[in-house]
């Protein structure tokens, strides 16, 4: 699974987004599959999905990932444990500032 994990960013980066995405959501499925909802990977697949939504403009799918993610992330590691969190709360606020600006 890393491997694709990782692969979803380099599509990313060649602009193939909608293929990243693609890939993004099998990704996604096979770790709440075989990891559970909870596992930190999923929660890594999860925010990697919401960042490919959020690259092709579908910021609402995003952002309810997005919060779903952080709120499970807070859970499983606590609310101070981890760096991610601010990469989650990050996102949620560029997502916002496009929702608010009609992108």
């Amino acid at each position: 699974m890393d491997s694709a994990y990782y692969f979803t960013r380099v599509l990313a980066l060649l602009g193939e987004h909608e293929r990243a995405r693609t890939l993004a959501e099998e990704v996604l499925t096979r770790a709440r599959r075989v990891l559970g909802n909870d596992h930190p990977d999923t929660l890594a697949a999860a925010y990697n999905l919401a960042r490919r939504l959020a690259d092709l403009g579908e910021y609402e799918r995003a952002r309810a990932l997005t919060e779903d993610t952080l709120t499970r992330h807070r859970q499983v590691f606590g609310a101070d444990d981890d760096p991610d969190p601010q990469e989650f709360v990050e996102l949620l606020q560029w997502l916002e500032e496009q929702a608010d600006t009609g992108s």
